[in-house]
């Protein structure tokens, strides 16, 4: 069932009704056996998996707790480190170790083993304490809400929330609206529209042009279809009661590498930062390396490994790799700029922010297209600008569809709720037009599905 779907919908009707209607303890009963039911109507097959990983970790984290010394504590998160990253590889990084192997990919097991993994770590790091509830625990791993594509929670965000009764207010209606809304504007008008944009051009670009237009209208696509799915996201779990955590904080606005990836795929890269990064940094200064060094290594790694999360693909893996020299290089300037106390005029920032997002389109084809095409679009981009007719009228179809963007990035929930009720109501009536006169029809499903 897609989010967008009116199969989805009338999925998702039924299931709010009755739950509102139920006790706290019989809600989360009826919410796990709905995400069960949710999850396996894209494959049966694989919903064993997400119980046995519910499971394990379950149980892992009250040996942790039970664990009269730190050695045996840690050997048991050891454990459970070692099976969620051997699932990972016998179902998603299998190929990269035999060729032609045909396993299936399970939808959304990069997102709820990297969740449920985190909370291992955490329970034996003290950060929290282990779940006794074997209900609330399997309703924070199979959320349905989340459970495919993210944003990848904590158990201290999350299971507070599933703990206590949880009180819908106006407010959780007016956030939950906009953020459906929201979602269904970027998926189905903006991203879904650009898909065969830049599957014409990843084939079949000619011109510099032609492969600027690809390039630009690839990075708002993917950014668009996973924004999309984290605003469906959060918006269905507030209907629920339930705060999910933003995923994206309006990355095209970043002026930096780093802040570019504090702003993109939020979750994930503090998942990155935290169970990776400061653990290899710190791993690496321990042993006598010095801090600036320790800093490059651990953050090259940090990229490779975000690269490889998504696939373990030449492509993705260089990609990683790319954009981690990229923040290596640019971070002494940035430290130096900070400890001179300057402050980035207006004109500063947008360069800034138009040079980061252009790297990232640019850089971003290594994703999807082998490296030769990707080194022919490149020497493409360096052959000229001259737009043909046919260049024009595809520029001005891609800017017809990111328009609503701006709108989109500058309003949010916060935002909304300052507004009048009737400039809330016209920005409602005018993304329903967007969705019933423009918005596509083709069933894309969401990038990140293949994730």
């Amino acid at each position: 069932m897609l989010f967008h779907t009116v199969q989805f919908f009338a999925f998702f009707a039924i299931v709010w009704l009755i739950a509102r209607a139920l006790p706290h303890r019989a809600e989360n009963v009826f919410l796990l056996v709905a995400s069960y039911v949710f999850y396996a109507s894209w494959d049966p097959r694989f919903l064993a998996l997400v119980m046995l990983s519910t499971t394990v970790d379950f149980v892992v984290a009250q040996r942790i707790r039970a664990a009269a010394h730190r050695k045996r504590a840690f050997r048991w998160a050891a454990g459970s480190v070692a099976y969620h990253l051997t699932v990972l590889c016998v179902f998603k990084y299998h190929g990269f170790f035999i060729h032609g192997a045909g396993l299936a990919l399970p939808v959304g097991v990069s997102f709820y083993t990297f969740q449920s993994m985190a909370y291992v770590i955490d329970v034996y790091r003290r950060r929290v304490a282990p779940v006794t509830d074997p209900i609330e625990f399997a309703l924070f791993v199979a959320f349905f809400p989340q459970l495919l594509a993210g944003p990848i929670e904590r158990a201290a965000k999350v299971i507070p929330q599933i703990r206590s009764p949880r009180r819908f207010s106006p407010d959780h209606v007016r956030d939950g609206a906009y953020l459906i809304f929201s979602g269904l504007v970027k998926k189905l008008f903006i991203a879904d529209n650009l898909a065969p944009y830049t599957r014409w051009g990843l084939t079949g670009a000619a011109t510099g042009f032609d492969a600027y237009l690809v390039c630009v209208a690839f990075a708002i696509r993917i950014y668009c279809d996973f924004a999309g799915y984290t605003d469906l996201a959060r918006g269905f779990a507030k209907l629920l009661g339930f705060d999910l955590s933003p995923n994206f904080d309006r990355p095209f606005f970043a002026s930096s590498p780093a802040t570019f990836w504090m702003r993109w795929h939020i979750s994930l890269t503090r998942w990155i930062t935290d169970y990776l990064y400061g653990p290899l940094r710190r791993w690496l200064m321990d042993r006598g390396i010095r801090r600036s060094i320790a800093i490059a290594i651990a953050i090259m790694i940090g990229r490779i490994a975000m690269g490889v999360w998504h696939r373990a693909t030449l492509g993705y893996v260089l990609w990683g790799a790319l954009w981690g020299l990229i923040v290596v290089v640019a971070r002494p300037f940035e430290l130096a700029r900070v400890a001179r106390g300057e402050v980035s005029s207006r004109a500063r920032r947008v360069l800034g922010a138009l040079l980061v997002f252009h790297v990232f389109a640019f850089t971003l084809i290594l994703t999807s297209a082998p490296l030769g095409r990707c080194v022919e679009m490149w020497t493409l981009l360096g052959s000229g600008f001259a737009p043909g007719a046919a260049g024009l009228r595809d520029l001005a179809a891609i800017a017809w569809y990111i328009a609503p963007l701006a709108v989109l990035e500058l309003v949010g929930p916060a935002a909304l709720a300052r507004v009048p009720v009737g400039v809330r109501s016209a920005l409602y009536a005018v993304m329903l037009v967007l969705l019933v006169s423009g918005g596509s029809t083709s069933g894309e499903e969401f990038v990140y599905y293949a994730f």
